[in-house]
């Protein structure tokens, strides 16, 4: 008995463990060079911008907050999952990188064990020889497929891929409810089903149509497509299609069709020309499944719109193609099954997305799910020895293909400016791809190449509102202030309620001194965004360069309660005291910039200035070091090093400090005189004499102490 035991053993932990730690390695191995890739895109809107994910303590209220209070606040799971990635490593990629693989790589070991099941199932009983192989292709293909990167690699696009992986998930709960077993399994089964479910909802809305995939699957592959038997459980059926339509009353609410077609106003399409589109669309994504190579995907495509049935005529013959397609699957229904389900699987989980709403007219993370219909259609219609050498050597062919080109592509996604060019390069004449190319320019500080994409934007693009006020930025930035104003204002003109150009317009004034100027667009800021921390932040930062610094501390402290880690704002509150003479309220701030963000020299620098004028001049000079320590060339911390020194006496390291400002800023007055002081102090008249010469050709303003202290000395 013991020997006939151990090889059955065996065989069942490598059933059930070898296949899934294949799919999380190959998928590892794949998605490997992901993990330093920036946040792109949407994602700082929803991760990098969205403070209600920056959790820095775990509470139920700030989880409820995350959930709730984000963008998309009907995708939940989403957002708490990004939450929870902040609280554990802030805004650091690797983390949100690797939590996409694991979704990715769990919903390919769902699939697997789900495939596993359904192959072993009446109407497919017998039909495929060696399932295990059978599935184990079917999710390593699914898992490596490059169409599926931008659900994996893009940050943001958690939501599909974590929407995709709790749908499986509820379908494969749903399956081992109906297959029996005790009653307490199966209601944990179906329990477990409903919450995954739920999940999924929560993720992204195109979970919505999983009911109505679970009773197609009933259908298939426990009613053998048998109508009658169907008929006598109608009112099961009438249940899942009520809580369908319930999930999208609820998403699309009870005035859907006027919102739908208000919606339609922001984009350069109509209805009608989205959904004749979308017939070319369909058939477009079969092209990508059958064909995803690198150089034919891209994230912002530019895609001709189908203005009639016959403009393009393209649209008509897709359009035969696809009911085409759907009578193809009548037809295999009994036939071939899986081939059938497959078909009906692809446009059901398209439907959602392709239909009337009114979103972008093409994107690839669109097929995470309906990819497994396209690979289940091929393995129901390809007649193939499964686990033969022929199999196994195509299989391992087609997967590491996949695999090398899954990689190749994650590459363009390495940082924005290599993921912008490609997208204008396959896109030139579209205006998105010219703006956030434009937008990369500017990370790196090429104003000049910016502007110019920008302007190609706006060429093509005439009503771009968001590129005017990139334009702005750019011109802002290179200190064109003028420019940068008018730019702010085509925005404005195009879209009144742009809060972030109303603020950026306040600044741009700021610069120019407009105090009121500047205070009056702060004001319409926080009118149309109350939660807007960078308004009130701005908003201190003009009332302290009027020296109100009252009104300047409430500002800075009201952006600190929207956003407990801004930086900046503890920074410029800690100046504020500074200049109050509050000395400890502000070595607090500073402390508190420090503890976010710990590599600030200027932080440093001003917390230097705190306890010097305290008189702590032993912790002064600790700062001031530190602060050279992370910019060498930081002249006022040389200088200011240098009055510290001197106060304590230490006049040699004090003459070394100022000759090191003087060195990094030849032209430095105070340096001169602080120089030409220490010289005196030492009797070193000669030098004194020089430096205070230099100070005065320079404009300082000799202090008249230190003058008559010069006419008695005779100098």
């Amino acid at each position: 008995m013991a020997k006939s035991q151990i090889p059955l053993t065996k065989k069942w932990a490598l059933s059930l463990f070898s296949p899934p730690l294949l799919i999380g390695i190959i998928c590892f191995l794949a998605y490997s060079n992901t993990f330093e890739v920036p946040f792109q895109f949407d994602d700082n809107r929803s991760i990098v911008e969205n403070q209600y994910v920056h959790l820095n303590e775990l509470s139920i209220s700030k989880l409820v907050t995350a959930a709730s209070e984000s963008p998309i606040s009907w995708r939940p799971t989403s957002y708490l999952s990004f939450a929870l990635n902040y609280y554990f490593g802030g805004l650091n990629v690797f983390g949100y990188h690797l939590v996409n693989l694991l979704i990715h790589a769990l919903a390919g070991i769902i699939l697997y064990f789900l495939l596993v099941t359904t192959l072993n199932l009446g109407p497919l009983e017998g039909k495929f020889e060696r399932r295990e192989w059978l599935a184990l292709s079917i999710a390593l293909l699914w898992v490596m497929h490059p169409v599926q990167t931008q659900s994996v690699t893009y940050i943001v696009q958690r939501m599909n891929s974590m929407a995709g992986m709790f749908f499986l998930l509820s379908l494969y709960l749903y399956i081992r409810g109906r297959l029996g077993g005790e009653r307490k399994s199966k209601v944990w089964s179906y329990s477990g089903s409903g919450v995954a479910g739920l999940l999924a909802l929560g993720s992204k809305e195109i979970a919505g149509i999983l009911p109505l995939m679970m009773i197609l699957y009933e259908f298939y592959f426990f009613q053998g497509l048998d109508f009658q038997v169907m008929r006598r459980r109608w009112p099961w059926f009438i249940g899942v299609l009520g809580i369908f339509f319930i999930i999208a009353l609820f998403y699309l609410g009870p005035n859907f069709i006027r919102d739908i077609l208000v919606s339609y106003q922001i984009f350069d399409f109509t209805l009608s020309e989205r959904l004749l589109t979308q017939l070319r669309v369909i058939i477009y994504y079969l092209s990508l499944l059958i064909f995803p190579l690198p150089f034919r995907l891209n994230l912002d495509y530019d895609f001709p719109l189908s203005y009639s049935l016959f403009n393009p005529v393209s649209t008509l013959f897709c359009l035969v193609g696809l009911v085409g397609l759907i009578g193809f699957g009548v037809y295999l229904a009994r036939r071939r099954p899986l081939a059938s389900f497959g078909i009906f699987w692809f446009l059901g989980n398209l439907a959602v997305e392709s239909s009337i709403l009114p979103l972008d007219m093409v994107f690839e993370h669109r097929l995470y799910l309906p990819l497994l219909g396209f690979l289940l259609f091929l393995a129901g219609i390809i007649r193939i020895k499964v686990g033969g050498r022929g199999f196994i050597y195509g299989a391992f062919a087609i997967i590491s293909i996949f695999s090398f080109w899954t990689f190749q592509r994650n590459t363009v996604w390495s940082d924005e400016f290599t993921l912008w060019s490609d997208c204008v390069k396959k896109s030139p004449n579209k205006a998105r791809p010219h703006n956030n190319l434009g937008i990369a320019y500017r990370n790196k500080e090429m104003f000049d190449e910016a502007i110019r994409e920008y302007q190609q934007a706006l060429n093509l693009k005439p009503d771009y509102a968001e590129v005017f006020y990139n334009l702005g930025n750019a011109y802002r930035i290179k200190g064109m202030s003028d420019e940068a104003i008018r730019e702010y204002q085509q925005a404005l003109r195009l879209k009144p309620d742009y809060a972030e150009a109303h603020m950026n317009l306040g600044v741009a004034y700021a610069d120019k001194g407009m105090f009121l100027e500047a205070n009056s667009e702060y004001q319409k800021t926080l009118r149309l965004k109350p939660d807007s921390a960078e308004a009130f932040y701005n908003l201190g930062n003009a009332y302290a360069d009027k020296g109100m610094l009252d009104d300047a501390i409430r500002a800075y402290q009201q952006a600190l309660r929207l956003k407990p880690d801004y930086t900046k704002a503890f920074y410029n509150l800690g100046t504020v005291y500074l200049n109050k003479g509050m000395l400890d309220e502000a070595i607090k701030e500073y402390q508190q910039a420090l503890s976010l963000e710990p590599d600030s020299p200027k932080a440093f620098y001003n917390l230097g200035n705190a306890y010097a004028d305290k008189g702590m001049l032993d912790e002064a000079i600790k700062e001031y070091q530190q602060a050279l320590r992370l910019e060498p060339d930081y002249a006022e911390a040389h200088m200011n090093l240098g009055v510290v020194y001197s106060n304590k006496g230490m006049l040699d390291e004090a003459i070394r400090e100022y000759q090191k400002a003087l060195e990094i800023k030849p032209d430095y007055a105070e340096a001169f005189y602080n120089l030409g002081v220490v010289y005196y102090f030492r009797k070193q008249y000669n030098l004194s004499k020089k430096y205070i010469k230099n100070a005065e050709r320079l404009g300082y303003l000799i202090p008249a102490e230190f003058l008559e202290m010069l006419e008695k000395s005779g100098l």
